[in-house]
């Protein structure tokens, strides 16, 4: 209904395996999903590439982020932002 689209597996309704996203602005998530949210896998945006270890929506653990300046970050993150 929102324009999303979305393969993968569904367990009553919810994202719990492997998952593959495109959103109604063209957002693109590939990853393992449980209870509903992403653990591990890429999101790309227009602009940004985030790959890793995700925890509540936000890179957490391991991972590496492309910015539209052509900046990267590769490491480690704590909830969405990078370790330094």
């Amino acid at each position: 209904a929102n324009g999303d689209r979305m393969w993968g597996t569904l367990v009553n309704g919810i994202k719990d395996g492997e998952c593959a996203i495109i959103t109604a602005d063209g957002t693109r998530i590939f990853g393992t999903f449980e209870n509903d949210q992403i653990t591990h896998g890429l999101m790309e945006t227009e602009n940004n590439a985030f790959y890793g270890n995700w925890a509540e929506g936000m890179l957490h653990g391991s991972g590496a982020a492309r910015y539209a300046d052509g900046s990267c970050f590769c490491g480690d993150w704590h909830y969405g932002n990078p370790k330094a």
